[in-house]
């Protein structure tokens, strides 16, 4: 008997989901999906489902995930972009493909966004410091974990891909900090609003340290 076949809604959705990031052990491993059509991600174990969709397995190192809906499995890979990333049905096993290369913006661009990055962590109270710092600690030590390379400054300054692939694994970690900090009255009750455009200041933060260290090195 043939097994559940996916509807054409579902495949189109499974089709447009984006792989943000990873968060635990290869035992207990949990990915960062980006929802279609919006900015905000959800972690969902392996072995669980989201949306009628099974996570079916996951491999943080080479940066891949499989959902599968009814009858069909769907590779999505880990992109250093922003911009939608459609999973491909899985055939047959296929060369593997290469990291698709570091978003590229202007230093306007990335003054612009850097100093957005900074006043927005210089707006919150001390409170929605401590919420954030709680929400992100044990994530943020799984990452480093997981990536001890990244401690080291000079790894990600000289090398795009690797600084991209951090900006893009820690984005879902910052996200989930600031919307727990905007749980907490901030100051004037003014509410704090998770910004939209918030991987994109990170990588634009990422960026200017990284120009400035290497300036800094050629003196």
């Amino acid at each position: 008997m043939a097994g559940p076949q996916a509807s054409a809604a579902e495949s189109e959705l499974a089709q447009t989901y984006e792989l943000r990031g990873f968060f635990g052990t290869p035992e207990n491993l949990e990915v960062s999906l980006r929802k279609p059509g919006t900015d905000k991600s959800q972690w969902v174990r392996v072995g669980e489902k989201t949306d009628g969709m099974l996570v079916e397995k996951a491999d943080a190192k080479a940066g891949t995930a499989m959902l599968r809906v009814g009858g069909a499995t769907y590779q999505l890979r880990l992109q250093g972009v922003s911009s939608a990333v459609a999973a491909k049905p899985i055939v047959a096993p296929a060369e593997e493909a290469k990291p698709a290369p570091p978003a590229k913006m202007d230093a306007a661009r990335r003054e612009e966004l850097s100093k957005k990055f900074e006043t927005l962590f210089g707006s919150l109270t001390p409170a929605q410091n401590d919420a954030m710092n709680t929400a992100m600690r044990e994530k943020f030590a799984a990452l480093e974990k997981a990536h001890p390379e990244w401690k080291d400054n000079a790894t990600l300054n000289n090398n795009p891909e690797e600084l991209e692939k951090a900006v893009v694994a820690i984005t879902p970690v910052f996200r989930e900090g600031l919307e727990a900090a905007s749980k907490v009255p901030g100051k004037d009750g003014k509410e704090l609003v998770v910004p939209d455009d918030l991987e994109d200041m990170i990588r634009a933060t990422a960026q200017t340290e990284a120009e400035k260290a290497k300036a800094k090195a050629q003196k």
